[in-house]
């Protein structure tokens, strides 16, 4: 059995290292399965090509990717009632990721959904993820991001794209693509390299996990989300955070907003967890501005990420 690569070794896989722009695309529609190079018989020569490489490739019903986010639920016998595991994978991909969330986008009690949740885990198309700052606060995740696809844009939209309209399809899922998969697979590209890549001078020491979590607000009357918080566990000793982060895979450059809300979150955090202040962690698709820059370059705390960073560098 051929696990999917790490994004860094599917771009490469690809040959679209040295075009981190279009590997982020890629890896986010097709992962990271090898098999999946062959099946798409080709891959798009530039970011200028990808639309084009999208609607020939994967929703086009002649190709063998059109139904693959289908298959993988269909390959595993054990799932009985395919329309109700349908519905959980899509209330996932919709950004429903807490079990109480599931269950009111699919009107069930939440009681209801302990089996398909815990079979869709064990068959390993979905994932558990923890809340850093809160147990038993987990958040579903799916684990291939071809189903992502599959709910998003296919599924909904299977008639039309058979009836040939599969180039205004695209166009018309663009606000749902750029927010519901791009959005959410850099969150996930940002966790991986935390883990798997960054060095631990950039982290503030050797990370144990990097999860994503909420933290409670009075000022703001709400919970914040944190899309990184990255954490220690040596032995014998209690856990530390090392450094918390947001991702923004937005089309312009994340600016100083971004690091002031960072920093106001960090004021935040549990001081039990605390040994020092947490480095500051900022990553973005499409880079950052001058002035935060500048103030990057005078701070010891923050780190700014970019993709070329993600997928070159530590």
């Amino acid at each position: 059995l051929v696990q999917p690569f790490d994004f860094r070794d599917a771009a490469d896989f690809w040959d679209v290292l040295d075009e981190p722009e279009l590997a982020f695309r890629l890896h986010a529609l097709v992962g990271g399965t090898p098999a999946y190079r062959a099946m798409c018989i080709d891959r798009p020569r530039g970011a200028a090509e990808f639309d084009d490489w999208v609607i020939q490739r994967l929703l086009n019903p002649a190709s063998a990717m059109f139904r693959e986010g289908s298959a993988l639920l269909y390959e595993e016998p054990e799932l009985g009632d395919a329309a109700l595991y349908h519905a959980v994978l899509g209330a996932i991909c919709g950004g429903a990721h807490k079990r109480s969330d599931i269950a009111k986008r699919l009107g069930r009690q939440d009681s209801a959904l302990t089996h398909p949740l815990e079979m869709l885990e064990r068959v390993q198309l979905i994932s558990k993820v923890n809340d850093a700052l809160r147990s038993r606060r987990p958040l579903y995740q799916t684990t291939e991001p071809l189903i992502r696809l599959q709910h998003l844009v296919i599924r909904p939209f299977e008639a039309r794209l058979v009836g040939r309209g599969r180039a205004h399809v695209w166009e018309q899922a663009q606000d749902t693509v750029e927010s519901l998969i791009f959005g959410p697979h850099l969150e996930d590209l940002a966790r991986s390299w935390c883990a798997d890549h960054a060095a631990p001078e950039t982290l503030g020491g050797l990370p144990s996990r990097c999860e994503p979590a909420l933290i409670a607000c009075r000022e703001h009357k709400k919970n914040h989300e944190l899309d990184v918080v990255v954490s220690a566990d040596p032995p014998q000793q209690a856990s530390r955070l090392l450094a918390i982060g947001e991702v923004k895979a937005t089309t312009w450059q994340v600016g100083l907003n971004q690091l002031e809300r960072l920093r106001h979150i960090r004021s935040l955090l549990p001081a039990g967890l605390l040994v020092g202040p947490p480095r500051l962690l900022l990553f973005s698709r499409q880079g950052f501005t001058s002035d935060l820059i500048a103030e990057a370059h005078t701070s010891t705390e923050v780190e700014l990420i970019d993709l070329p960073r993600l997928y070159h560098g530590s």
